[in-house]
């Protein structure tokens, strides 16, 4: 607990700016878009169109990186 305590900042995850678009990722049938929340911040979304009779798969990466690193 006592090294904890002197490097807990180290622990925390700090968000990286690379605005990789769903391009960079060959996701070449896949749009980027931005929602607003009611407090005013944004956040960005990657859609991928749904086809018939198929399953939905929501992606959510957490605090670290984002989703463009997964």
């Amino acid at each position: 607990v006592f090294i904890l305590y002197f490097y807990q900042e180290k622990l925390l995850y700090y968000p990286t700016n690379n605005n990789l678009s769903p391009r960079d990722c060959s996701l070449h049938d896949t749009q980027e878009i931005y929602l607003t929340a009611d407090d005013g911040i944004k956040i960005q979304v990657w859609y991928h169109g749904i086809h018939k009779n198929k399953s939905i798969f929501v992606f959510l990466h957490g605090n670290a990186g984002d989703i463009a690193n997964r």
